[in-house]
């Protein structure tokens, strides 16, 4: 990283009035680093500057500036071993996430992956269906984005039926194995044995999903042809300059996808969060969430909730973690944007948020995240029934009743009365103690918890040792397994 040369190059990349502008408020900033009107200036202004670079950067890319966007910075507020610390950060770039277990995006490689259409925009709707009356060109553009997502559907859609029939020609193979002799082959005990065949039962399940597989591949190849249709209709009533303007649009994405990423900045840092909009001495965080720490910690809570992410719809099965952004500020929160993506119910990702500098624990935070991200996931798929069906519908009603108990004056243990903050809460205490056998929780959210968020067999058999409640639900689910197997 070259740090000398950064804030010159971020300079140069705004408007002389600007630039000085920029330099008068930041020898302010120094000379009285506790007024607070001087210190709020600077930060509506360099969020000013950190916009207009934002929209900037796909075409001038430079890696002073991705540092700038990536970690907020401005060498003037660093010193000493807080410089040091820095030059340390990661500067890897992702430039594609289609073979990446975790998608895990800094703030410039965010940018420029949305802008290439390889990750849907954040601001979620077409833009072109802003205005109730469309023009050619408009819904040209609309039919080109939308021909564009059900190509990225269809591929992954592909992929998807390719890695089955991969996994069914291995599970044939295991059988053929077995056949030694053609006697063998035709024996009674054999087809017996091929029967009870657990490689042949695994064949059997996939034949469905097969099936399911193909027929949205069907399903979205007959969709574009008719969006090509139209695509070929519309363009003989567009003007080449109009088409311009089209191929031109980008910027227009970046716009409103800035906006989104505002939001999740903001939600990250919190009410009454620190609002310092860089990176400085004052406020250098103890840790840094990075990517590779980001990972390491969904993948913690991974193995011990390993459902997570699993979802099926349209008899299709995913289990895709999310996009995450780790946003540029210090914060105390872990957020989730979208669980479940409008564009790609079956295998799409959904996105998270982390703050790259943050306040409480880097594990507290990434739990907070994919707590929120559990939620929000269970409650789509339960739709309307939310308050009724599933592990949203038994929180509920678990909530509603302490609500309805401390209403009454009767002695109830302390809450949040934020449905959906109260669950994020709990599940920290899951994943983070009782897990390990801790028991932190009421024993009405332990039982919810241990069939709705079930832990890991390897987990569930260690702590049935580890207390009479955990022995209890151990055994309920021997019993609910036995009985499923009947």
């Amino acid at each position: 990283m070259e740090i000398n040369e950064l804030k010159k190059t971020v300079l140069e990349n705004i408007d002389l009035e600007s630039s000085e502008k920029f330099l008068k408020l930041i020898n302010n900033m120094l000379d009285n680093p506790e007024d607070k009107d001087i210190k709020a200036s600077f930060a509506n202004f360099y969020n000013e500057v950190y916009a207009k670079i934002y929209v900037k950067f796909p075409y001038e890319t430079d890696d002073n500036l991705r540092n700038f966007l990536r970690y907020s910075f401005v060498e003037d507020f660093l010193s000493g071993d807080n410089i040091t610390k820095i030059s340390n950060f990661d500067t890897d770039v992702i430039h594609s996430v289609m073979d990446v277990d975790y998608p895990i995006l800094y703030a410039d490689e965010w940018l420029e992956l949305v802008n290439s259409d390889e990750i849907p925009s954040t601001a979620g709707d077409d833009l072109t269906k802003m205005t109730k009356k469309q023009t050619p060109a408009e819904k040209l553009k609309e039919f080109l984005q939308r021909h564009g997502n059900e190509k990225k559907n269809l591929d992954k859609m592909v992929i998807l039926r390719q890695s089955y029939i991969t996994q069914i020609h291995s599970e044939w193979k295991k059988i053929l194995m077995t056949i030694i002799t053609k006697e063998e082959l035709e024996s009674v005990e054999f087809e017996k044995k091929l029967k009870n065949d657990r490689n042949v039962s695994s064949i059997l399940d996939y034949l469905p999903k097969l099936n399911a597989i193909n027929s949205r591949i069907t399903g979205l190849i007959n969709q574009m042809k008719m969006a090509s249709k139209t695509i070929d209709n519309l363009k003989d009533n567009v003007s080449d300059e109009d088409m311009q303007k089209i191929r031109e649009s980008e910027n227009e994405v970046l716009v409103e996808e800035l906006k989104s990423v505002r939001q999740l900045y903001k939600m990250c840092i919190g009410r009454q969060g620190n609002e310092t909009p860089y990176l400085c001495d004052h406020s250098f965080p103890n840790e840094i969430l990075d990517r590779k720490k980001a990972a390491l910690h969904i993948e913690a809570v991974r193995k011990i909730d390993p459902t997570i992410f699993q979802r099926t719809f349209l008899k299709i099965d995913s289990d895709n973690p999310p996009y995450t952004l780790l946003c540029p500020v210090y914060g105390k929160n872990g957020v989730c944007w979208e669980s479940i993506p409008k564009i790609n119910k079956e295998t799409g990702r959904g996105k998270i948020a982390l703050p790259l500098y943050p306040e409480i624990e880097s594990d507290v935070v990434v739990i907070k995240a994919l707590g929120d991200y559990r939620w929000q996931k269970e409650k789509e798929i339960a739709g309307f029934r939310w308050m009724n069906e599933g592990l949203t519908g038994q929180y509920y009603m678990y909530h509603e009743g302490l609500k309805s108990d401390k209403r009454k004056g009767k002695k109830v243990i302390p809450f949040n009365n934020d449905l959906k903050e109260s669950f994020i809460e709990n599940y920290i205490l899951w994943i983070k103690y009782e897990s390990h056998g801790m028991q932190k929780l009421d024993k009405e959210v332990r039982k919810i918890f241990w069939f709705s968020i079930p832990f890991s067999t390897e987990i569930q058999d260690t702590l049935k040792d580890r207390g009479f409640h955990f022995k209890q639900l151990w055994e309920n689910t021997q019993r609910k397994s036995m009985s499923d197997g009947y």
